[in-house]
């Protein structure tokens, strides 16, 4: 399995789709160079003899340069997020090259975009620096921030810079672009932002689209509610929603999903992307407390979570949250999940959709999903059923391990008696 993974919402249907998150960077290079990496020699000799001290002598001066470049980076980025949070745009910006065309106008952007989002955390961490010519090195900066206060739990983003250090006024910026780091790069590094701030929760959006956030606002605030419900011990800042129109869908941050896709959940940054085009299609309200239960649900889930029993229990307490313990002749899915449940032999431990199933498909698949999971609800209890999903889920504990000591009962059984009540349900 490869993770982490993004989970996307079907249009009409409301189906979410599971992907790979795959980075998006936006590159700011400025137009100053670089020259070659130095490479010392190194003599390999006996000890005492003389190039052996030279070279201890020349590693001991190149390690305390690399540590003053390092000094100096870090407080140049200490005095800029300083400037960040108390407002200071022109400082800010001020770390911008003279002669990088493209950085001050990133640097401009991130600053309008962080500010209307509402950042409270801006800790920036030199991870690693390399030199790259005369008075030019590269850096790995590491930014822990935030958008709400307190800050239950820091969001991290990576960045890749360029750095002039010939500059007598100190370390400037040649170049900045976010990180590769198996994520996607979150929108406010993307694109210039307004935002409208509730009490749970920010949406964002770009000025085409900022007359849309208040009428988002409601139905954010209430889906915040709910996902709060369902999360683990720390619960996200405020849920950031990001409302992508057409210019921005596909583009925030990673490929088009297909045309049914209406939405996607990041739970490592406490985000959700809504398509906007898809709204006539489908509930707002539906969307968010389906997405928003997923940032909820998954925060910090590990890369060891199996597919096929993370997929079932996460996308299943989605739909849980959005229907709940509802008759199945009141589930808005339950014609096509009554056909898929009909046809599948056995237990109904099912996976995600493919690539290129249907959207009648895949709903049934999320119904049959929504189904094993109120089962769980309805047979053992919320706290037990939450702990299971915690322990599956999210830390990848397997289900024959965890069902004997959190519910009390051997997996099979789970299964079975689960498989045999929703097959009542669905009927002959």
């Amino acid at each position: 399995m490869r993770s982490p993974r993004r989970i996307a919402l079907l249009i009409g249907l409301a189906v979410v789709l599971v992907a790979v998150l795959a980075g998006v960077v936006l590159v700011v290079r400025g137009a100053s160079g670089g020259g070659t990496q130095a490479s010392p020699t190194t003599a390999y000799t006996n000890g005492g003899n003389p190039a052996t001290v030279e070279t201890n002598s020349a590693a001991a001066e190149r390690d305390a340069a690399e540590e003053r470049v390092r000094a100096a980076i870090g407080e140049a980025l200490t005095t800029q997020s300083v400037a960040l949070l108390t407002g200071d745009k022109g400082k800010f910006v001020s770390l911008a090259d003279a002669e990088a065309e493209l950085v001050a106008p990133w640097l401009t952007d991130r600053f309008t975009s962080l500010r209307a989002l509402g950042i409270t955390r801006w800790s920036p961490t030199v991870s690693s620096i390399t030199e790259t010519g005369t008075a030019r090195w590269s850096a790995v900066v590491d930014v822990d921030y935030c958008f709400a206060d307190p800050c239950p739990r820091s969001l991290n983003q990576p960045l890749h810079t360029m750095w002039n250090l010939g500059d007598p006024a100190g370390p400037r910026l040649t170049e900045i672009y976010p990180g590769r780091t198996g994520r996607t790069a979150p929108p406010w590094t993307q694109s210039v932002l307004k935002a409208l701030a509730g009490n749970r929760v920010v949406v964002a959006a770009t000025a085409a689209n900022a007359g849309r956030m208040s009428a988002t606002l409601a139905d954010a605030e209430a889906a915040a509610g709910v996902a709060d419900r369902f999360g683990g011990d720390v619960r996200p800042g405020k849920y950031v929603i990001y409302l992508a129109g057409d210019k921005e869908w596909g583009k925030w941050p990673y490929g088009d999903e297909g045309r049914w896709v209406a939405g996607y959940a990041q739970p490592e940054s406490e985000s959700t992307v809504v398509r906007l085009s898809a709204l006539g299609t489908i509930g707002l309200g539906a969307l968010l407390r389906h997405e928003l239960t997923h940032v909820a649900s998954l925060a910090g889930r590990s890369v060891e979570v199996p597919g096929a029993d993370g997929w079932w229990l996460t996308e299943g307490l989605a739909e849980y949250a959005t229907s709940g313990d509802q008759p199945f002749t009141a589930y808005p899915r339950r014609a096509e999940t009554a056909t898929f449940v009909r046809s599948v032999k056995g237990d109904l431990n099912v996976g995600g959709p493919a690539a290129k199933s249907s959207a009648r498909d895949a709903s049934a698949r999320y119904g049959a999903a929504y189904l094993g999971v109120q089962c769980l609800f309805q047979t053992y209890g919320a706290e037990k059923t939450m702990t299971f999903f915690h322990a599956v889920a999210v830390n990848g504990t397997s289900l024959s391990n965890t069902a004997p000591q959190v519910l009390g009962t051997p997996w099979p059984d789970v299964s079975s008696t689960c498989t045999a009540r929703i097959r009542r349900l669905v009927g002959p």
